[in-house]
Order: C-alpha cells, then structure tokens, then sequence
C-alpha cells in the first residue's frame, strides 16, 4: 500500500501535466502554412513587387516581396531590383492570409546567377 500510493501520485501528476499542455495550445491562423521552393526565376515585376519562379517539380508560383523580405547572394545583401530573369533562386515564404492563399517572400537566395 506504500508503494503504490507514491505512484498513483506521480502518474496522476505527470498525466495532469501532458493534458495541461494541450489545453493551452493555439493553432497559429495568421501562418498556418510556411514552403520552400528552388527553382528559376521565370517573371519579375518591379512596379508589383512579385517575382515568380518555377520549380523542378512544377511547384513554386508567384510571390509577393515586401519590406520584410531578404535577399542573398551569397553572404552578401542585394535589392530585389538586382534579381534577373533565369537566375536560379531558392525561396522561403508563407501565406500572406488563410483566405488569399497569395505567398510571401520571406527570403530570396540566390543559388545560380550566370
């Protein structure tokens, strides 16, 4: 009986904790969905701010670059206006909304700048 008692105890506890955890847990709305895609730029648009890449397996798309977005080459900065059709690029973003499904550059790297 005295050893049994000390484990219901700590079982009861450690059970109360996992739930508890649960319970306090949110999905995030704002972002719900993140993505990478390597591929070549194939458009940009300047005055619109998007550039769209298309993948090797027919993913990528068009993405909305703001003031938020960075964009490497190599270790070095650059403006987005520095992009060129045909570079190959990898690009990290998420969704600007649940509703829109339009995506959001978050960082441009360049991979291949002939």
């Amino acid at each position: 009986m005295t050893r049994t008692r000390p484990f219901a105890i700590a079982l009861v506890a450690i059970l109360a904790l996992g739930t508890a955890s649960l319970a306090h847990a949110q999905k995030d709305t704002t972002h719900p969905y993140t993505g990478a895609v390597t591929g070549t730029i194939t458009a940009l648009d300047a005055a619109a701010k998007t550039l769209t890449v298309k993948g090797a397996n027919d993913d990528g798309g068009v993405f909305t670059v703001n003031a938020d977005t960075q964009v490497m080459n190599d270790a070095k900065a650059i403006k987005f206006g520095a992009l060129k059709k045909g570079w190959g690029v990898v690009v990290n973003w998420d969704y600007a909304s649940v509703e829109s499904k339009s995506k959001v550059a978050k960082l441009i790297e360049v991979t291949d700048a002939p």
